[in-house]
């Protein structure tokens, strides 16, 4: 490998599903000290969380590194908040980070589609704001985007490129697009002004393709665990795109050190495989031994189960009534997802990430390792009414 002179890097998220990824990526496969921002009472608060987090994902090579480079001072937590001003530190602590960096990876980020813009714009925009600050002394800033900052309807003829900005009108009026699309524009302006900057624009991020263990906070995770839970499946149109974790890690860290060269501005982190639900759920009753309901049946077994597991009450409040008689999902439901595989130019994405493994053959082979996974999930099917 080409010797590279010694870096650092300031990390947030860490204790995130895709920021866990990330760090433990740059700990294992890299030599860059690492300072991870992590909210928290004190270090040692902030190291729990930060073990804690890589071995929920069973990142187990980062978890047996991370006590030694503790000890030898290659991986530094320090407590403090994205979302307040200098990040939660002490002035003199703000500019010595400042002056030790050579780039930043912001990986954290607060995500409520229930909530306003208001509710995300401390983390997602004040929170970049701050760390265009902290790299003005010439580090480059890596933050995690979305898909999501355009509108979803199909567009007419070419595809979106990672070039382009949506206008002011064209963004999903939710709280949290809004908030990423104004980060983006923030970053953009710093780009005029020296401060090198890539934002990763993420779709739906699915699990390491060997450790399969997912988000807890993804919508589409949610309702497959949801009918693993249940024991049961329904028809629906909706579908999505599958880009594995493991590929937004490797990508990210190997940019942030250099491995990867990523031009400045934004990338659209995007495999070209969609998965359609009604073909994971075919798959999910074969291997778990489901039923197939009418959707209204389905909201009914979440709606009960929701009591005794409190992992699906956030999904029932998101899942909209029946249609008619309630046997398929409405168009309500598959307008939830969002299938980003066929609307997004990757050319960026393509011509830097040689290095990154190839698309599996399928979408459900991609999620092999995971559905398998959720067969071990026990059944909580409440007495029909």
């Amino acid at each position: 490998m080409e010797w590279r002179p010694p870096q650092t890097l300031l990390v947030t998220g860490a204790t995130g599903f895709v920021g866990a990824h990330i760090f433990a990526e740059l700990l294992v496969n890299s030599n860059a000290t690492l300072i991870c921002l992590v909210r928290c009472a004190d270090q040692a608060d902030g190291v729990r969380r930060l073990t804690e987090v890589l071995e929920q994902y069973q990142l187990t090579s980062a978890c047996q590194l991370l006590p030694a480079m503790l000890k030898t001072g290659r991986v530094e937590v320090v407590p403090g908040d994205l979302g307040s001003e200098l990040l939660g530190m002490s002035q003199w602590q703000f500019d010595a980070i400042a002056s030790s960096v050579s780039g930043v990876v912001n990986a954290a980020g607060a995500v409520n589609f229930l909530a306003g813009y208001l509710d995300h714009r401390p983390t997602n925009v004040l929170g970049v704001q701050e760390l265009i600050k902290l790299a003005a002394g010439g580090a480059r800033v890596h933050t995690l985007s979305t898909l999501s900052i355009f509108p979803p309807d199909e567009p007419a003829g070419r595809l979106i490129t990672e070039e382009q900005m949506p206008a002011p009108d064209q963004v999903a009026g939710d709280g949290y697009n809004r908030s990423k699309y104004v980060a983006e524009c923030l970053l953009a302006n710093a780009r005029k002004q020296g401060i090198g900057s890539v934002a990763y624009r993420l779709g739906e991020v699915w699990p390491h393709q060997s450790m399969g263990v997912a988000n807890p906070g993804s919508l589409a995770h949610n309702l497959l665990y949801a009918c693993a839970r249940t024991g049961c499946v329904f028809q629906t149109d909706a579908k999505t795109d599958v880009t594995p974790v493991d590929v937004v890690s490797q990508l990210v860290s190997g940019a942030a050190t250099g491995d990867i060269e990523v031009p400045d501005g934004a990338v659209h982190v995007l495999w070209p495989r969609t998965l359609r639900f009604a073909e994971a759920f075919e798959t999910l009753a074969d291997r778990c031994g489901l039923d197939h309901v009418a959707y209204g049946q389905f909201r009914e077994r979440v709606e009960a189960a929701a009591e005794f597991d409190r992992r699906l009450a956030g999904l029932q409040l998101l899942l909209p009534a029946p249609n008619g008689n309630g046997d398929v999902a409405p168009a309500e439901f598959d307008r939830m997802f969002t299938d980003s595989s066929r609307q997004f130019d990757t050319e960026r994405f393509n011509n830097h990430a040689v290095s990154l493994a190839r698309p599996a053959a399928d979408a459900l082979a991609t999620l092999d390792s995971y559905l398998t996974g959720l067969a071990d999930i026990p059944a909580l099917v409440p007495q029909e009414r």
